[in-house]
């Protein structure tokens, strides 16, 4: 009888520390978080943008190793660019731990992980085709620590298409003075660059430059071939009535060229042309030659 109760003693101490052992080895996988984050939400053609998996909640006494599934996006709208594997884990790499035609990857860590964090990223560029709504998604995943196997259905993400605003059309406009496609006509002598801008309407920046470029400032007093420039795109030459020497004023200077153009001796043409019609009838008469003399004797 003692042998017997011996016997079963020693059988019950085997069991209990098998039962240990066997504990003891079961690290499972009860459960985690995958998540898909987007580094952007809207974007626009031809943008790039990066989705990171990030895995959090692991309930596992061992940790996990490796991680799959299977990526899937439109690809009429999408074009992965490039995977890369952070914080110890392998790159999503195509025809080794990728398969490109099934979007089905499998990769591991370098080493058994419990804490949160980024698995890998995935760099996306949005193709001209793009669609309004663009989702991104990692379908069948599984995530394992050697031990045993956890499966999540799906994770995903949303980035939308957002059409890429136009800018305003820059213009200036005048009541006062003539905008023409090169050129403001109509600006009377002795104005003064502050007051022209009182006499425009614009939704750009405006500057005057001299012929070289270089900028001039509110009190300058604007010239024949000064250059007026609104923003990035508009350029206009400046015309004052009257200067023809480019001076900023009517002067003797002035009429004399004029005169040398009326008796066909000295041709102005261009701006010049424009400066010297003086009744603005797109030509150059001894009405003009008389406004001129007009002017400098004070009497317009």
């Amino acid at each position: 009888m003692k042998k017997v109760l011996k016997l079963t003693s020693i059988v019950l101490m085997i069991i209990i520390l098998t039962g240990i052992i066997i504990s003891t080895s079961a690290y499972a996988v009860e459960g985690c978080d995958i998540e898909l984050k987007s580094t952007k939400t809207q974007v626009q053609k031809q943008e790039e943008f990066t989705v990171n998996v990030n895995i959090a909640n692991i309930n596992s006494e061992r940790g996990i190793i490796s991680l799959s599934g299977v990526i899937e996006y439109d690809k009429t709208s999408l074009t992965l660019i490039k995977m890369e594997g952070k914080n110890g884990w392998e790159n999503p790499t195509k025809d080794v731990s990728y398969n490109e035609s099934n979007g089905k990857f499998a990769i591991v860590r370098e080493a058994v992980n419990k804490n949160n964090e980024t698995v890998f990223s995935m760099t996306f560029k949005v193709n001209e085709s793009a669609t309004e709504n663009m989702n991104i998604k990692i379908n069948d995943i599984g995530v394992a620590d050697g031990d045993k196997l956890f499966k999540i259905s799906k994770a995903e993400t949303n980035v939308t298409l957002t059409q890429e605003q136009t800018p305003d059309e820059e213009y200036i406009t005048s009541t006062k003075y003539v905008v023409g496609d090169t050129d403001i006509s109509k600006v009377n002598p002795n104005t003064k660059f502050s007051e022209f801008k009182n006499n425009i309407e614009a939704n750009c920046d405006v500057v005057l430059t001299d012929k070289s470029g270089n900028v001039l400032g509110d009190n300058t007093i604007v010239a024949t071939g000064m250059i007026v420039k609104g923003g990035t795109t508009l350029e206009y030459t400046l015309i004052v009535t009257g200067d023809i020497n480019e001076n900023g004023e009517v002067d003797a200077t002035d009429l004399g060229k004029a005169k040398l153009h009326v008796i066909e001796y000295e041709n102005l043409i261009g701006i010049y042309h424009k400066a010297a019609d003086m009744d603005f009838n797109n030509k150059i008469d001894v009405n003009d030659v008389a406004k001129i003399k007009l002017v400098l004797i004070g009497l317009e």
